[in-house]
């Protein structure tokens, strides 16, 4: 037995080490698509169109596994910038609740509590996918305090919309000049502008963003001064970051609070073990000890949830 879960655990490490590595190292899709193909000898592009067809594929189950582009789960990838497919997405997740649960079993962990590591295990991949989302967006949301101006002045000094974004692209730094880029690419290769423009602010999901480009699209629709409209979008931009730095000051103290009342039965448990490991013990080895333990660790998150839906004020 401990044989075949250490066989388990190697061969689920070595997966989550190549899901890694891709994760970190391996160039988006995105980015691939901005830089423009590789030039390729007819018979290797042949090669390669016959090796990669059969990856993508998008019709019925084998479309459910690998992703459609824009919907789920394969949406929040982009919105990550994490170059994985759904699938691949997938399978690392179930390597981590393959690895957790192997390592509780090796620790001599009862039988009962092996479903607890295995769902932390196929949870953590989808919170760091979460954090990187947000990440990601935060930063774009920063960039695009520093993108408006230049478009708004190469609009006033002349400037298409195209080129003016374009200009922008340029002036930037990742992740916000690769998606301008993108978007430009796509323009100039025969698509309508405000398909663009809305497949642009899906990629991103940057509620400020989204504001820029409604009122693009609006201004497209009604007529009017451009450089104007975005000059006093980039003035209410600017304002909502100063109102949620109020917002995050004021909540400071009970945000700590917060953090304290959901880690203090953790950290209480966790002594008892360390003081007197037989009477905390009992919670663990009866029937009667294990059904409170849930119905707290149910209560501690629900209560966690409640607290951060309280501290979620939105601007």
């Amino acid at each position: 037995m401990t044989g075949i879960a250490a066989l388990l655990v190697g061969i689920t490490v070595s997966l989550g080490v190549v899901g890694m590595h891709s994760l970190l190292f391996s160039p988006s899709a995105l980015v691939q698509r901005v830089a423009g193909p590789t030039p390729v000898s007819k018979g290797a592009q042949g090669r390669t169109m016959r090796h990669r067809l059969p990856l993508r594929p998008r019709e019925g189950l084998s479309g459910r596994l690998w992703g459609r582009p824009g919907q789920g789960m394969a949406l929040m990838l982009e919105q990550a910038g994490i170059p994985l497919r759904v699938a691949e997405y997938l399978a690392l997740r179930l390597g981590m609740a393959s690895v957790f649960a192997c390592l509780a079993a090796l620790m001599k962990a009862p039988w009962w509590m092996l479903p607890l590591p295995a769902i932390a295990g196929y949870w953590l991949p989808g919170w760091v996918v979460r954090q990187q989302r947000r990440i990601r967006i935060a930063k774009i949301e920063k960039q695009l305090l520093e993108a408006l101006p230049l478009v708004i002045n190469a609009l006033r000094s002349g400037y298409s919309f195209l080129q003016a974004l374009d200009f922008a692209s340029k002036q930037i730094s990742r992740p916000l000049a690769i998606e301008l880029a993108h978007t430009v690419q796509e323009i100039q290769l025969g698509a309508d502008i405000d398909t663009a423009l809305s497949a642009l602010g899906r990629r991103v999901g940057s509620q400020d963003l989204e504001l820029v480009l409604t009122a693009i699209l609006i201004q497209r629709q009604v007529g009017g001064n451009l450089a104007q409209l975005l000059s006093t979008v980039e003035q209410t931009m600017r304002e909502r970051v100063k109102l949620r730095g109020e917002i995050r000051t004021l909540t400071s103290q009970q945000r700590l609070s917060a953090l304290i009342i959901g880690s203090l039965p953790v950290l209480l448990t966790g002594g008892l073990f360390l003081l007197n490991p037989d009477y905390i013990g009992l919670l663990f080895t009866t029937m009667v000890g294990r059904i409170l333990l849930a119905v707290a660790a149910a209560m501690e998150v629900i209560g966690i949830l409640g607290l951060r839906k309280i501290m979620q004020i939105e601007v």
